[in-house]
């Protein structure tokens, strides 16, 4: 199942705060509903050192800027510091 990133950090704060995955499952099902369907325990344990490795909860990996040197575009830049 997919959780929404609101969820994910939600999840991420109660187990800060009570260290056990079984109370993070009756506090999601508190606060999303009583018959949705809490993350197990072995998906917590994963968010969290998710969390501590990337700084994030999202699936997708830190895209950075791919730049691309051509002359073309080091002419463009020349020529904007020469004028």
């Amino acid at each position: 199942m997919d959780y929404t990133v609101q969820q994910k950090i939600w999840t991420m704060i109660w187990y800060g705060m009570h260290g056990q995955p079984k109370k993070v499952q009756i506090e999601y099902r508190k606060k999303f509903g009583r018959n949705a369907k809490a993350p197990s325990r072995k998906t917590i344990h994963d968010w969290w050192q998710k969390i501590f490795e990337t700084g994030s909860v999202n699936k997708r990996p830190k895209t950075k800027t791919k730049w691309v040197r051509t002359q073309l575009t080091e002419a463009e830049v020349m020529a904007k510091f020469q004028s």
